[in-house]
């Protein structure tokens, strides 16, 4: 795997890590759930959780707020520190880390969670083995019996402009088709209207890679950003602003945008267009499920 530019440069400026707290609540409004029903029996006093790629620590915030229950032990992972909350801002049980998915997590928290979350890493991911390693990894931190619960988007549907109204907006369309071809290896190829074909492959393939770790049990469903269509225009903005942080990777580089001020023009000009309301994105999100052997 050739330089991780997304974990070198991700923009995570508070402008980033207030969007990644958005599309978390957003995220949970539409699954309905903060953890799967089906295992959300395991929240229980003293229970061990674990968040993958926990960037703002908005979902173990978010949990605890729900529960409020001190004996649970929370932690957070992730490859930057950046976007950490400061330490008096967290619950006395929220203890955040610095570590690589992709390369593994400390001996010392292998084998102690009963649940280990993971949300939207598909732009993180550069190949198959990423996403191997990272499911391979993040199992080795569960107990036995314990679970994992992934969150995906199918990000290349995130691109795709609707029409909200008919006719929908032509220029926002191509201005945004612009941009997408300054995305670094995330860019739309424009004769095949394609993305990049990690962005497309939790749906087909998360369920092949955790059975063939040897998970005792895996399920899967499915359901949409916009589910509830009155949050499609702020869903819409959302996808905008996730688009200036992957770009903002690859500013310079030869298959990115020139300089930050011509990412913050175009990003802003987009923002600006979403107000008219003539077009949304969205896409699906794929919830999955696996239990680890006994």
């Amino acid at each position: 795997m050739g330089h991780d530019y997304y974990a070198s440069r991700m923009l995570r400026d508070q402008d980033e890590s207030a969007r990644l707290d958005l599309q978390h609540h957003l995220m949970t409004k539409s699954l309905g759930y903060i953890v799967h029903p089906t295992i959300s029996q395991r929240l229980v006093s003293g229970c061990k959780i674990a968040d993958v790629a926990t960037g703002t620590a908005i979902f173990l915030r978010d949990l605890f707020e729900r529960i409020q229950d001190p004996s649970m032990d929370l932690h957070g992972f992730d490859i930057s520190a950046d976007q950490f909350p400061p330490a008096e801002k967290l619950a006395g049980n929220i203890t955040l880390h610095l570590s690589n998915a992709k390369q593994g997590f400390p001996a010392e928290h292998h084998g102690k969670f009963d649940i280990v979350n993971l949300r939207l890493l598909t732009a993180a991911m550069e190949n198959e083995k990423d996403w191997a390693d990272v499911a391979r990894n993040s199992m080795a931190l569960l107990k036995p019996g314990g679970y994992l619960q992934w969150i995906e988007g199918a990000l290349d549907q995130g691109s795709t402009v609707l029409c909200a109204v008919p006719g929908g907006d032509p220029e926002f369309s191509a201005l945004l088709a612009e941009g997408m071809q300054k995305m670094g290896p995330w860019a739309k190829d424009e004769e095949s209207n394609s993305t990049c074909s990690t962005l497309t492959w939790a749906g087909r393939n998360l369920t092949r890679t955790l059975k063939e770790l040897g998970v005792a049990e895996v399920g899967q469903d499915n359901t949409s950003m916009d589910r509830f269509p009155e949050d499609r225009q702020v869903n819409t903005r959302m996808f905008i602003d996730v688009f200036r942080a992957i770009a903002g990777a690859y500013v310079g580089r030869p298959e990115g945008f020139g300089s930050m001020d011509e990412l913050r023009e175009w990003h802003a000009t987009l923002l600006e267009m979403t107000k008219k309301e003539k077009v949304y994105m969205r896409y699906d999100i794929y919830t999955f499920v696996a239990r680890k052997a006994l």
